[in-house]
């Protein structure tokens, strides 16, 4: 339960497959403890039948390994894919209303967004949410506003509609 979780939670998923049929979430914390947790998939597959929540004490690592999430990714914290890394879903918040900020960087990995109408898009909850594009990573979020977005030399960011 969230306001009786203390400590830091780690979840390590390596050379697996990995599947929830409904979603895979960290809470954000009540009762004034303050977990912190760690999702770490490593050689492996991913996949949530709904939504995967990250909260602001979350920090995710994903190398050499897939992510298809079913419908939503709130990420309050932090993620990073690298290692051609692919993380797929329909739609992504960043940060959550309590200002918390959701970061998410891309390293030689994919990121892919397609939410299929403005109503689904990316956007920021009420923090500041980036995402970083580097070392050839390639980003598509179909609909997104209200983003800091880093793009180096050699990656792609792209998107249909920006607000």
């Amino acid at each position: 339960k969230p306001g009786e979780a203390n400590g830091e939670f780690t979840f390590n998923i390596v050379n697996s497959i990995a599947e929830f049929t409904k979603e895979f979430g960290f809470y954000d914390p009540t009762g004034g403890v303050t977990p912190v947790f760690k999702l770490n998939a490593t050689n492996s597959v991913l996949t949530t039948g709904t939504k995967l929540y990250l909260t602001a004490s979350s920090k995710g690592k994903v190398d050499n390994s897939t992510v298809i999430i079913g419908s939503y990714l709130r990420n309050s914290g932090e993620v990073e894919l690298k290692n051609g890394s692919v993380l797929s879903g329909a739609t992504i918040q960043f940060g959550d209303s309590a200002g918390h900020d959701g970061k998410t960087v891309v390293d030689a990995s994919k990121f892919t967004i397609t939410s299929g109408n403005s109503a689904g898009h990316a956007f920021d909850g009420k923090g500041t949410g980036s995402i970083t594009a580097q070392n050839g990573a390639t980003v598509y979020v179909e609909y997104y506003k209200d983003l800091t977005i880093t793009t180096d030399a050699t990656s792609t960011f792209t998107g249909t509609e920006v607000q």
